[in-house]
């Protein structure tokens, strides 16, 4: 992947990474055991509301979850697992080690603000050339992640890009999320309804 100094100031363009249109993560997720059977041994259950889903789960223990004590415990499986939001309570479970195919089969988008899951799916693919990232909480219109910019201009262009997707950022504005995110290193995007 190309880094933030081979982009200069813009952000990434190019083809839709087609390894994450719906077609080829279906195949993927497909291919995996039911996510159902994954829960077992984990000393979760699945939840109400999402139980018909054929590709995540979203799961509650009988108290809070601790996310990274989960993740530990499915380290080697083919499986990635992130708080849920809106209920940070509980997790969702997909089968692919891969968090980009979760973003894909969770759907996180902002329907109401005309932004597609494939636009969020290209703006979290691009953000790998400015950050280090890592998805902690996704759900059907939001999503968290650390998110760590190489340097100054890096968060610039992250904040300025992540206002063109988010418009439910803008009282931040580019300079205020730019320093959200040197000091902070998190990112939250949510799509209100």
């Amino acid at each position: 992947m190309q880094d933030a100094k081979q982009h200069g100031s813009r952000w990434p363009r190019g083809p839709f990474p087609l390894k994450y249109a719906w077609a080829a993560v279906e195949a993927r997720l497909a291919a995996e055991p039911p996510i159902a059977e994954s829960l077992a041994g984990l000393g979760l259950a699945l939840g109400e509301g999402h139980d018909d889903e054929p590709y995540y789960a979203v799961a509650a223990g009988p108290g809070a979850v601790d996310l990274p004590a989960l993740r530990a415990r499915v380290a080697g499986r083919r499986i990635s697992v992130f708080r849920w939001a809106p209920d940070p309570e509980r997790v969702v479970l997909v089968a692919s080690p891969d968090p980009m195919d979760a973003v894909v089969a969770v759907g996180v988008a902002g329907p109401h603000q005309g932004v597609g899951n494939r636009a969020v799916v290209r703006f979290l693919v691009h953000l790998r050339a400015f950050a280090r990232i890592d998805l902690d909480t996704l759900g059907e219109a939001a999503l968290s992640l650390s998110c760590v910019p190489e340097g100054p201009e890096a968060a610039e262009r992250i904040a300025e890009r992540a206002l063109q997707l988010c418009p439910a950022l803008a009282s931040v504005g580019v300079g205020g999320l730019a320093s959200a995110l040197s000091t902070s290193g998190r990112l939250d995007l949510a799509w209100p309804a």
